[in-house]
């Protein structure tokens, strides 16, 4: 973000870091906009923390249950 602030660079960022971000910045939306797929791997849930458990779990019913 400095290299940004002092004119020695551009970057693609997304809402969420440029909404905490305290710089002297422009910003410009892209369009079209550009759409990621953020993906959670875990090999076996059973050997897992139970906090990590509770995390999966937690991520799966949101999914599947959007507000």
């Amino acid at each position: 973000m400095s290299m940004i602030d002092q004119a020695l660079g551009i970057s693609i960022l997304p809402k969420l870091v440029l909404s905490k971000c305290s710089y002297n910045i422009v910003t410009k939306e892209i369009s079209p906009s550009v759409i990621r797929t953020i993906s959670l791997a875990y090999k076996d849930k059973r050997v897992l923390p139970i906090a990590s458990k509770y995390f999966i779990d937690f991520i799966i019913e949101r999914y599947r249950n959007p507000l």
